[in-house]
């Protein structure tokens, strides 16, 4: 992999394989987002967020998920100030703000469209960390390993918001320029190296246009990814990802 480090400016990507989106009462603000991705060795991946606001109206939190017939959803929690949620079979979206209270679970949509929700369980300052594994996230390209993917989706009606997400492999192997390329979209900030882990943070807080989707590309080697698609990362993924965006890059050179 060529060494670089990468510059967001403006940038719009069309290739997702994953929509993140977080709704509530738009009197409700979640001031700061830290999103923590764990990547195993067969393409799944732990995604553990921990949001920070203030919550006033409504009754739950949701996210939306828009799979394809590869992504799945499993393992999902969620806390409230440290206090552990019972995680329901099934969620009632009409249920009342004591019923949703210290529970969470999955709303279907249809197909493989789901919302991922959560009581709001008590009004005022809250810290909400949601987990769960989402299977097939990197997948297995002929020329290399990688995904597209977008973690926080455009349309917000809580920012401004904060966010910072930092990728570590699962078996403690060193993210580096040497073995992955990084690419961030849809937000004023960076992503870059860091000890080994990927990292990417906003530098202006997230509008309500504004989406946070990272891309990145990983030699062959280390990933074993169950999902296997004919044809190269380059052309089935990079290559639409960059239709439309404004781009800086940035050569990171050694000293000789």
């Amino acid at each position: 992999m060529k060494k670089s480090k990468i510059l967001l400016k403006t940038a719009f990507v069309l290739a997702m394989l994953f929509l993140f989106a977080f709704s509530v009462s738009a009197s409700n603000h979640v001031e700061n987002i830290d999103i923590d991705v764990t990547l195993n060795k067969d393409g799944s991946a732990l995604i553990e967020q921990e949001w920070k606001g203030t919550f006033d109206e409504g009754t739950e939190c949701y996210y939306e998920f828009n799979a394809d017939n590869s992504l799945r959803l499993k393992n999902f929690t969620a806390s409230c100030n440290g206090k552990q949620y019972e995680t329901l079979e099934n969620w009632d979206v009409n249920a009342s703000f004591s019923e949703k209270a210290y529970t969470c679970g999955l709303n279907h949509l249809g197909g493989y469209d789901y919302e991922v929700c959560w009581g709001i369980s008590q009004y005022g300052e809250n810290t909400y960390k949601i987990s769960y594994t989402v299977e097939n996230v990197v997948i297995a390209y002929e020329d290399s390993d990688g995904f597209n993917f977008r973690f926080i989706n455009p349309g917000m009606n809580t920012g401004p918001t904060d966010a910072k997400i930092t990728f570590k492999m699962a078996d403690g192997t060193p993210l580096t320029d040497e073995n992955c390329n990084i690419w961030g979209f849809g937000y004023d900030g960076d992503i870059n190296f860091n000890s080994g882990y990927v990292q990417g943070a906003t530098i202006y807080p997230l509008s309500y246009r504004n989406h946070m989707t990272i891309m990145m590309q990983f030699e062959k080697g280390l990933f074993e990814p169950v999902c296997l698609i004919a044809g190269d990362f380059e052309t089935e993924v990079k290559d639409t990802a960059f239709i439309g965006s404004t781009y800086e890059e940035f050569e990171d050179y050694e000293s000789s």
